[in-house]
């Protein structure tokens, strides 16, 4: 199915300080990422960064709503991955990550303010950052014959496709990430390869 909502992607790492809220600093980074474990390994890194820090919160968007995650890493529960993420959503960020690190100022912010600082981080650095626009694709599975593949296959690079699954019987099996605006040419083409 295709979806046909433009996508962005964080095209660059970047650093962003908020003004401080009550005394408390939070530093904002973001983190082009296609997966959570790159942003885990950025959490641990931040934490050996900044030892005096109290916690370093994060939320991170993956390709598709289940590779989604956040963590308040010790903050009272919702009041910092969460409204990081909503953020990300907001901007219809993929394979992206924001992480904010906070140094306590000796005033406690309850859980409004927190959700309020947090996303106010994420939404100076989301406005200081640079995207790349992501093609909408839809999925496509194809079947062909072993001589036809090296054709498809061809047909495929050269339109912007990727070959996401193979598989090998009888016949070749190949479910394709196609770009939307190219699924008639596709569709052409297939009509083409079996005509008579």
């Amino acid at each position: 199915m295709a979806d046909s909502t433009p996508r962005l992607r964080l095209l660059e790492e970047l650093d962003v300080e908020i003004p401080a809220v009550q005394g408390s600093r939070f530093l904002a980074r973001a983190l082009p990422a296609s997966d959570v474990d790159s942003v885990l390994l950025e959490q641990a890194r931040l934490r050996s960064a900044h030892p005096r820090s109290c916690h370093v919160c994060f939320a991170y968007v993956g390709a598709r709503e289940q590779d989604c995650r956040y963590s308040d890493d010790g903050e009272p529960a919702k009041t910092a991955g969460l409204p990081m993420l909503q953020q990300l959503r907001g901007r219809q960020l993929v394979n992206s990550a924001v992480l904010v690190t906070r140094y306590f100022g000796g005033v406690k912010l309850g859980t409004g303010g927190l959700v309020r600082a947090y996303a106010a981080a994420t939404r100076a650095l989301l406005s200081a950052a640079r995207y790349a626009t992501l093609v909408p694709h839809t999925t496509v599975q194809l079947q062909m014959s072993f001589g036809e593949e090296p054709q498809v296959r061809r047909l495929l690079g050269a339109s912007g496709s990727a070959i996401v699954e193979n598989h090998y019987g009888t016949r070749v099996t190949l479910v394709c990430e196609v770009p939307v605006q190219g699924v008639a040419a596709l569709d052409a083409w297939v009509v083409r390869m079996s005509s008579p």
